[in-house]
């Protein structure tokens, strides 16, 4: 949950970042300085609609949404047993998922130091240009502190 809130902020605070800088990453989703006073937050960091808002930020936040759904589901969905279902397979399925729904994604392959596992695959799922790492046997998204103990190896690339 925390994990989700700070990803929320961040999505949040970027997109005042962008519209202070005036950087357009994407010219068909010009956003402008009076847009942004129409966007209300409540108090789960949830955009509230009034009027007319930065339709980017929702298309956004609609994406993030439908990314942790599916990845959930797919941790859900299945029972973690090492060169049966494991993380690769994980992996795997979820891409599918992701790809099915329309979501450019991959599998990641390297290392994860923090618990010394070698030989690891999750994926990477983007959103416009901004690319979200997700460990696919929990659904978690990865956040950036606990992504420092990842080591790519292979991109785009399943064991």
């Amino acid at each position: 949950m925390k994990n989700k809130l700070l990803l929320g902020s961040i999505i949040f605070l970027l997109g005042i970042i962008i519209i202070i800088s005036n950087y357009n990453p994407t010219p068909n989703l010009r956003v402008d300085a009076k847009e942004l006073t129409q966007i209300k937050i409540n108090e789960n960091n949830k955009i509230i609609d009034y009027g007319v808002i930065n339709r980017t930020l929702i298309e956004y936040e609609n994406i993030y949404n439908k990314i942790i759904k599916i990845s959930k589901n797919v941790s859900e969905s299945y029972i973690y047993e090492l060169h049966v279902f494991d993380c690769t397979d994980f992996s795997k399925e979820l891409v599918d998922r992701l790809k099915k729904e329309g979501i450019k994604s991959q599998c990641t392959a390297g290392n994860n130091w923090a618990f010394s596992y070698t030989n690891h695959t999750w994926v990477s799922a983007w959103i416009n240009n901004d690319r979200i790492e997700i460990e696919a046997t929990s659904g978690e998204i990865i956040n950036n502190e606990n992504y420092e103990s990842y080591e790519v190896k292979w991109e785009d690339y399943c064991w």
